[in-house]
């Protein structure tokens, strides 16, 4: 079975983007980033995280030879969400080493983010800061009608909000 590599995907944007979220010249300004990154930390510690012994090389029959591939690899992981199993053959791993590789692939790609300064901010007092001189927010949501019953008994037996409803009554 062939193994999914970015070098097969990179000549269609549109492919690129249905996989990772990102355009080419998006994703390949984030591989350079990414590329430093992993290079720093291959360089000082092994795959295990343990402490290297022997100058870093990169070996040829290496599941992912170029480190955009691992990149395609977490983008790919994180924008579909699929099982691990199904995942980690379509790149040639089994599910135990699809888990290590995405576990190492996280930690990358979130210092990549935080050194070009691009995290989502995760408390309020710091969004407040960064948005407070912005004449505009656009938040990207999705409204959804909910139908509910005309009838009020009905509406009280099936909607209750939180609690009342029918799983509290079950339980």
């Amino acid at each position: 079975m062939k193994r999914l590599r970015y070098q097969d995907l990179k000549a269609d944007d549109l492919i690129i983007s249905a996989h990772t979220g990102l355009n080419r010249l998006e994703f390949e300004t984030l591989a350079n980033e990414f590329y430093e990154v992993v290079e720093t930390y291959f360089i000082h510690f092994t795959i295990e995280g343990k402490t290297r012994q022997r100058q870093y090389k990169s070996r040829k029959n290496s599941v992912f030879v170029e480190w955009s591939d691992l990149l395609l690899f977490i983008l790919l992981y994180l924008k579909t969400n699929p099982l691990q199993i199904v995942f980690a053959t379509s790149f040639g791993l089994t599910q135990p080493k699809s888990s290590m590789w995405l576990k190492l692939a996280s930690n990358f790609l979130l210092e990549t983010l935080a050194k070009g300064n691009v995290l989502p901010e995760r408390k309020s007092e710091r969004l407040s800061k960064c948005i407070e001189d912005l004449d505009k927010i656009l938040i990207d949501v999705t409204e959804r009608e909910v139908y509910r019953s005309i009838d009020y008994q009905t509406q009280k037996d099936y909607y209750s909000g939180k609690k009342n409803g029918i799983l509290s009554r079950i339980t």
